[in-house]
């Protein structure tokens, strides 16, 4: 749903920019900024801005100098989770497409009209994607257990909250320490979720036969991020990729999680007709729209007739 609403958003700003005669607010909605410079941002980010270069042509008033693409990271570099020469490389490649990186930044508010930066810059722009990290659910503070500095709850290798003989948790909600590294916590990533939901079900169980727990042990297989253009960057287990064949694999391995043999070759067929065909600028239905802004009317010419005319001043402006 959110990604049907900020497609929906971002086709609505190029459709109204193309008719808007007030150059301050044409700006605005042109301007696209992300928060954020981790996978999801940097994934958003390329794929804004790819959204809006390939459906550019239908919008004849838009140059592509007009437009404005902006990722706001609090870090020195992107992509923290990928090594220094794989984030460079990501880097390089969107600052070739024309996106621009405010580094060291972080966003302190928001309005209609713009996003507002710790230092006092401010942004104009009418869309904002956030994706500068997240937080448990609220409900978790009811509990009276040790937590991280973002709300996660402190567990044990076993996944049993500390303090707690019948509370587990997993995922996004728990601070898993490794084993054996004193201070290191296991990131919230997905090939992990899955992978302590699992064990947790069996300690769960072995608990209550009375059997041993066993820690939770996992190394993690990979990272892969896409850059749009067909272009990506993969480092797994050491090796590092990019480039169409970094692309390639996160298609490759996207596909083999799908649940289902049908969602797989829907997905595969879907692909490959984005190969062949351009992108539409068909606004599909979802939950919350994006209002449409007001256009300045435009003055009423009266006929060359005058007041005794037969053609009213309304027909002369249509």
């Amino acid at each position: 749903e959110d990604a049907t609403n900020l497609r929906n958003h971002v086709i609505t700003q190029l459709e109204m920019a193309d008719v808007n005669p007030d150059p301050e607010s044409r700006h605005r909605q042109l301007t696209f900024v992300v928060a954020g410079g981790g996978f999801a941002g940097t994934e958003t980010i390329a794929e804004i801005s790819d959204l809006v270069t390939s459906v550019l042509r239908y919008y004849p008033n838009i140059e592509r100098s007009d437009l404005q693409f902006v990722l706001v990271h609090s870090r020195d570099r992107i992509l923290p989770e990928l090594g220094p020469d794989l984030a460079n490389y990501a880097r390089d490649k969107l600052e070739a497409r024309g996106i621009e990186f405010v580094l060291e930044a972080r966003v302190s508010g928001a309005t209609e009209d713009g996003v507002q930066l710790a230092d006092g810059r401010e942004i104009p722009s009418h869309t904002i994607v956030w994706t500068a990290g997240n937080q448990p659910n609220p409900l978790l503070q009811r509990l009276e257990s040790e937590k991280s500095r973002s709300g996660a709850v402190a567990v044990e290798s076993s996944l049993n909250v500390k303090g707690f003989s019948n509370v587990w948790a997993v995922g996004d909600y728990a601070q898993i320490p490794v084993p054996d590294a004193e201070g290191e916590f296991y990131p919230p990533t997905a090939q992990h979720a899955i992978r302590e939901g699992k064990l947790a079900a069996r300690n769960i169980a072995a608990t209550i036969r009375g059997k041993p727990t066993k820690p939770f042990r996992f190394q993690t297989l990979g990272t892969l991020v896409p850059l749009g253009h067909h272009t990506g960057a993969a480092e797994i287990r050491g090796l590092k990729f990019s480039g169409l064949l970094a692309w390639l694999m996160w298609r490759g391995i996207y596909l083999t999680l799908l649940p289902g043999l049908e969602k797989k070759v829907r997905v595969l067929f879907d692909w490959t007709i984005d190969l062949f065909f351009p992108r539409d600028t068909v606004l599909t239905s979802g939950g919350r729209q994006t209002p449409l802004p007001a256009i300045p009317p435009r003055p009423v010419v009266a006929p060359s007739g005058g007041a005794n005319s037969d053609e009213s001043p309304e027909e002369d402006a249509s």
